[in-house]
């Protein structure tokens, strides 16, 4: 599997999102409600693992799906 975006950023952004709309269509999603997420790791493709875990979690432990994600930091 390949996956390309203009950055990083982006990918993670994208992936988390296609992963939400896949389940659920993201025009039904509301967006008043926000949630904050952190993580860390060695590397990009653990990263994004991480990344996708902390997001469906937060599916499943407080059925909150993003429908936007902004990213404050991002190294």
């Amino acid at each position: 599997l390949r996956l390309t975006a203009p950055s990083y950023e982006r990918l993670f952004i994208d992936t988390a999102l296609a992963s939400t709309d896949f389940r659920f269509p993201l025009s039904l999603i509301e967006t008043a409600e926000q949630k904050r997420i952190e993580v860390a790791a060695k590397s990009l493709p653990e990263l994004l693992t991480i990344w996708l875990q902390a997001v469906f979690s937060l599916s499943q432990n407080e059925k909150f799906l993003p429908r936007r994600i902004v990213f404050e930091k991002f190294d």
